[in-house]
């Protein structure tokens, strides 16, 4: 059985504990939540960026996509 994804789940700490509160406030699925959590669905770029910016950077987009050279998206390469 593979490790649920911990970056994910920090955001649903983050939210409240609930995936359904944390897809409302990502505009997403809660199914999408769960396929992100059980690492089914890779989290999109764009969507990393909403969840590091509605976390209030609690939540890193370095964290949810490690395989991003997120320096190059940030600009600072």
């Amino acid at each position: 059985m593979e490790k649920k994804n911990q970056a994910i789940k920090k955001a649903i700490d983050f939210f409240g504990g609930s995936q359904v509160k944390t897809a409302k406030k990502l505009n997403v699925s809660k199914s999408q939540v769960w396929q992100w959590l059980n690492n089914v669905n890779a989290i999109a770029i764009e969507k990393a960026i909403d969840i590091e910016d509605k976390t209030n950077g609690a939540v890193k987009c370095e964290e949810l996509r490690p395989d991003v050279n997120w320096s190059v998206i940030r600009g600072r390469a």
